[in-house]
């Protein structure tokens, strides 16, 4: 339902979710007043707060965070699975240890890793809501 109108339409609704999701964040941060605070000035004072250090990361935290996946077949947007990171986890976890402890030291994210997909799952209630 969009408004007071029910869409049946499959390409209708999907467009409806697209439109939703693409404009959301523009329609929330046009709804947030203009202000010349410096966005740390509307943070609180925490005098007691120790400041936020990241260890470097272990190939051995890495391999055990790969067993800890659950053994999917599905892949993810570059074609990877969970099954395959496993079986080559002992290969990998070095090198990927490497990378991130490179993009925690540099303040670097890669742009590759900045894309997402939003699936939704209906759940309980009236689907045509």
């Amino acid at each position: 339902m969009v408004g007071s109108q029910i869409i049946t339409d499959q390409g209708q609704m999907a467009e409806c979710f697209n439109d939703f999701f693409v404009n959301i964040g523009t329609k929330i941060s046009e709804s947030v007043p203009i202000t010349s605070k410096k966005p740390e000035d509307l943070m609180p004072n925490y005098p007691n707060l120790n400041p936020l250090e990241l260890n470097d990361i272990s190939p051995i935290l890495i391999c055990d965070i790969i067993k800890s996946l659950q053994s999917k077949g599905s892949m993810d947007s570059d074609g990877i699975s969970s099954k395959l990171l496993k079986s080559i986890k002992n290969e990998i976890c070095t090198p990927l240890a490497h990378i991130f402890n490179l993009s925690v030291n540099q303040g670097i994210f890669p742009k590759k890793l900045k894309k997402f997909r939003t699936v939704p799952i209906f759940k309980s209630g009236d689907h045509t809501l």
